[in-house]
């Protein structure tokens, strides 16, 4: 997932993206990117 936004942030030349993928049993994990160079 995090691979995928950050070829997505890159062709668009977007700065920011955000992940997140759920863990099951009520759970999840979420993360933002900042595209620096």
């Amino acid at each position: 997932i995090i691979v995928t936004l950050l070829h997505v942030l890159q062709q668009n030349q977007a700065r920011y993206g955000g992940a997140g993928i759920c863990n099951g049993g009520g759970g999840a994990s979420a993360m933002i990117l900042e595209r620096i160079a």
